[in-house]
């Protein structure tokens, strides 16, 4: 499957030469993989394991007519289920996409006797029935050849016995049946304090959101983040200048920090990713790049972006403006998509996948790269949308800083949201540091 390189030789499968291939790319070619020990994913339910053998099917109702027993127990967390049943699992998830060639590594290992024979009879049956070949690694000589048709011996990594057998037997029983898918001033007070906390807990939870996204799911560390906030003020700056509304600035930066964030990651940050001393200093290094580019583009001083002028709403006796209740509910949605996305499709689905067993849901055909690609992506894109809170928005790197260590990244907390890292201000800050104290 790719997992480990081919020192010698050629791999070759219905004509096409595999070996240096990735493994999404091999399981996508028709090859599916169960492996020893199961390796289904513990922390996704029974369902959700199964689809994730074939992110295109409607549901998993080919599994269930396979083993009835997972339609049963389909909204069990699959680390609940017994070594037999993980293996049924393992199996169904194999046979979902429909394989030509599946490959079997000691499926008997830690299940009993009886449900090694309904595993044997159900792979016979569909082997038979869709003309699939199974490649099967084994210990357990009867379930073996009560499988193959060609029994290949071998010794601490060498053939030596090769013999053909009658063909796959199985033993009669009961044919399979599909199962059944299973008012005063206080109160006043008190409300805008309220709403003015929700919204800077919103704005903190998108941010927070970006981070976890990327370090959750490619363990990446990624302190470039302030800068994709500031980034994001910087496209509605821009857009202003260019004399497009505020709002159409305001749905241009998440995609604009998204593209950044889908360049940063093609051309510097995945090559990083087996190293995370380097991820973090690519991303610093990164964050400097973008700082510096702004300050280039725009001059080291601070600059103000005029919200609209949308009136207010009573909101408990007292005047709230509507703007902030606009940015409340765009954050909410935001959040909410993002949930939806992770939780609700099939491409959140594999990205939890291969949060949970990279490995495994690249043998499952699914592409990792592509998935990390499109992540780190999401990742800026949220941290773009995570800087218009207020009424005038300051744009600034230290601002994205001090909102990073808002969401419990470390960051520069103390410093105004402003540009400020000219050799001036770098002068002025030495002259104080080196100013002794007077005595008393």
């Amino acid at each position: 499957m790719g997992l480990i390189p081919a020192h010698a030789g050629a791999i070759r499968f219905a004509g096409a030469r595999i070996d240096g291939r990735p493994s999404f790319a091999i399981a996508r070619a028709g090859i599916a993989y169960v492996p020893q020990g199961r390796e289904v994913f513990a922390n996704l339910t029974v369902e959700e394991n199964l689809l994730l053998g074939d992110l295109r099917a409607a549901d998993a109702g080919r599994a269930y007519v396979l083993f009835p027993m997972l339609a049963e127990r389909r909204r069990d967390a699959a680390g609940r289920l017994s070594g037999g049943q993980q293996q049924q699992l393992a199996i169904a998830r194999a046979l979902m996409a429909r394989p030509r060639l599946l490959l079997l590594d000691e499926p008997s290992e830690g299940v009993q006797p009886s449900v090694v024979l309904e595993i044997a009879d159900a792979l016979a049956d569909i082997a038979a029935a869709e003309r699939m070949a199974v490649v099967l690694v084994e210990q357990n000589i009867d379930l073996a050849l009560r499988l193959t048709g060609r029994a290949v011996f071998m010794d601490r990594g060498r053939v030596v016995a090769e013999e053909l057998v009658d063909g796959p037997a199985r033993r009669p029983g009961p044919a399979r049946r599909p199962s059944r898918p299973v008012a005063g001033d206080g109160p006043m007070h008190a409300a805008t304090l309220f709403l003015d906390g929700a919204n800077a807990v919103l704005i903190l939870m998108l941010v927070a959101l970006g981070l976890a996204i990327v370090f959750g799911l490619m363990n990446v560390i990624n302190l470039a983040h302030g800068e994709f906030l500031m980034l994001g003020a910087y496209v509605v700056l821009a857009a202003g200048q260019a004399g497009l509304p505020f709002w159409a600035g305001l749905a241009l930066a998440p995609a604009a920090v998204g593209l950044v964030g889908l360049l940063a990651e093609s051309l510097l940050i995945r090559h990083t990713y087996t190293r995370l001393l380097d991820t973090i200093l690519a991303t610093w290094g990164l964050s400097m790049v973008l700082r510096q580019s702004m300050v280039i583009l725009y001059g080291p001083g601070s600059h103000s972006v005029a919200a609209p002028d949308l009136g207010s709403v009573m909101v408990a006796g007292a005047p709230y403006p509507v703007y902030r209740l606009a940015i409340m509910a765009i954050s909410l949605a935001a959040i909410a998509g993002t949930f939806a996305l992770f939780f609700r499709t099939r491409f959140g689905l594999a990205a939890r996948a291969a949060i949970a067993n990279r490995a495994m849901a690249s043998c499952l055909g699914i592409d990792t790269r592509r998935l990390d690609r499109w992540t780190f992506s999401i990742g800026a894109a949220l941290g773009g949308t995570g800087r218009r809170g207020r009424g005038s928005a300051d744009v600034g790197g230290p601002a994205g800083r001090s909102r990073l260590a808002g969401a419990g990244v470390p960051g520069d907390p103390g410093r105004r949201a402003r540009l400020d890292r000219g050799p001036a201000g770098r002068r002025r800050r030495g002259r104080r540091a080196r100013q002794p104290r007077r005595r008393r």
